[in-house]
This record gives structure tokens, sequence and C-alpha cells, in this order.
């Protein structure tokens, strides 16, 4: 398939809203799938969670507290290992444009906030490719069920 221009494939009745399904309509159903999604870690919110959230979690509190309470940039973290390196952690949290929710939330519930935010962001980014590659807005919000929530 050869694509002659780089313009959206929707409509100008459906970017009005005139056509059958609303455009703000798969937003709302994406945002109801994360929050489905999430559900398991939502229901409570202060436990730790099983298998490697300890270790995600406290590297995301050594990077807090390094931040907020020695006013530091977190490049080492001596908390894990007797002390080892933080910012060259392949997790570290300080370069992801989320980290505001864990200053704000903790790291623990910043953290379950951070999975509904990123498969909000994962869902509608698929069904924006979907629509663009000529998708129906129905057919649109199928890639994007199947790819985000496929696991």
């Amino acid at each position: 398939m050869i694509f002659t221009s780089m313009e959206p494939a929707i409509p100008h009745d459906e970017r009005r809203g005139d056509g059958a399904i609303p455009a703000w309509l798969p937003y709302l159903i994406f945002l109801g799938l994360s929050l489905l999604l999430a559900i398991p870690v939502l229901r409570h919110l202060s436990y730790w969670g099983i298998r490697d959230w300890d270790l995600f979690t406290t590297l995301h509190a050594a990077a807090i507290r390094s931040i907020v309470d020695y006013s530091q940039f977190p490049f080492w973290n001596p908390y894990i290992g007797g002390g080892n390196i933080l910012f060259a952690h392949p997790e570290v949290p300080v370069l992801n444009p989320l980290f505001g929710l864990l200053l704000v939330f903790g790291p623990l519930v910043g953290l379950k906030i951070q999975i509904v935010v990123v498969s909000f962001i994962g869902l509608i980014g698929f069904y924006r490719l979907a629509r663009f590659l000529h998708l129906s807005p129905a057919a649109a919000c199928f890639p994007p069920v199947v790819f985000m929530l496929g696991s």
C-alpha cells in the first residue's frame, strides 16, 4: 500500500462529531479499560505487591528521597546492596515524564497510578495510529485493545 499523503484518515464529518460514534467515546472507553486493567493493583493502594514490586518501589523511593530530602540529583542509591548506582540503572524513574506522579503521590501509589496513565496513553496512541491507517472508528478500537490488554 502506497500512501500519497500524510493526512489523517479521519473524514471531516467525524472530526466535527457528526459521525455515528462521537469523537470522545473511544477515549472514554479506553479510560474505563485502563482502570479495569489496573483494578488488581488499585484495589489495595497500600499493598506492595509481589515478586519485583519491592525492588522497583525501593528504586523509585530512593530517587524521590534523594531529590526531596537531600536536594540532590539521584546518582547513587545507598539503600540497596550496600550502595549502588541509581542514575545508570535502567529502571531509574527520574527521566520518566510521569515522575511528577511519584513526587506527588509517593512511590507506591504513584507507580500504581502510572499503570493507568501509561495504559491509557498506549490505547489512545494505537487508536490514533489505526485511524491514521484508514480504519473506521469502530474497527480502530480493536487493535489497541488486543495489543495493550493482550498480556
